[in-house]
């Protein structure tokens, strides 16, 4: 089984399965990861929270509404309370560690969504000993390192937002550049700013960085970034991004 470290060095293009395949299925709920597995993505990209007594979860928001209609806190939440919550198709919001457990094919694209997750996952990361199954990313840079300190040094990385900074002005610039993160992960556009051209891609392999762009849910723009040259998406459409590389024979093959 390839690690996510082999599948950033290997050739072509990389899908990833944004919060699983969700476009008809809860965001970040089991059966979206087991949607998305189904259709051939090994690659999953979800979001880490963790309860009040320290457990990672896999869920985006800050509050629960939106997905459970309980209008509280998620950080407010103990393991126990959580587990009893539902999403829109009955299940409940899934452990990190019984997602990783379900899917030992998978490779893990995970977003360290608050402070209080760092340690906790940076644990859990280490007592499975999957770090060669992850790469972990975050807004901050202060919470990637925490990760990586509580994981091990051989975690891979993407950039935070101060190096995304710093890379995107030694694109602008040409100067060269050195980073400890295995990939750049971005948006197309910030503020009106376009992030992901060829020159900022360009410089993404000269400083021996992946570019994977999120989130990407029209033909169109998948296409456009293929052109471009990019060497990942993610997707909520799982089944638009397996077409689109399949029709032009990029789909990775088993």
């Amino acid at each position: 089984m390839a690690g996510f470290r082999d599948r950033l060095n290997s050739p072509g293009i990389l899908p990833f399965a944004h919060r699983g395949d969700n476009g008809t299925l809860p965001e970040n709920s089991m059966a979206a990861f087991q949607a998305a597995v189904d259709l051939g993505f090994d690659l999953l990209e979800t979001d880490i929270r963790t309860s009040r007594d320290g457990v990672p979860y896999c869920y985006h928001d800050e509050n629960l509404l939106r997905l459970t209609g309980e209008d509280r806190l998620f950080q407010d939440m103990t393991s126990g309370d959580l587990d009893h919550l539902k999403l829109a198709n009955g299940q409940g919001i899934p452990r990190l560690d019984a997602v990783i457990e379900a899917f030992p094919a998978a490779s893990f694209n995970l977003d360290a969504k608050s402070e209080a997750v760092c340690q906790p996952l940076g644990r859990l990361i280490a007592r499975m000993k999957i770090a060669d199954r992850i790469c972990v990313g975050s807004f901050s840079d202060k919470r990637i390192r925490r990760v990586v300190c509580a994981a091990g040094q051989d975690l891979c990385t993407s950039l935070g937002t101060s190096e995304v900074l710093r890379f995107y002005l030694g694109a602008r610039t040409g100067l060269r550049q050195q980073f400890a993160a295995g990939c750049v992960q971005l948006p197309t556009r910030y503020r009106g700013v376009p992030l992901v051209t060829r020159q900022t891609i360009d410089h993404a392999h000269r400083t021996g960085l992946k570019l994977h762009v999120w989130t990407i849910n029209d033909r169109a723009g998948i296409n456009h970034l293929l052109d471009l040259g990019v060497d990942g998406i993610m997707s909520d459409d799982c089944r638009m991004l397996k077409l689109a590389l399949t029709e032009r024979g990029i789909w990775p093959a088993g």
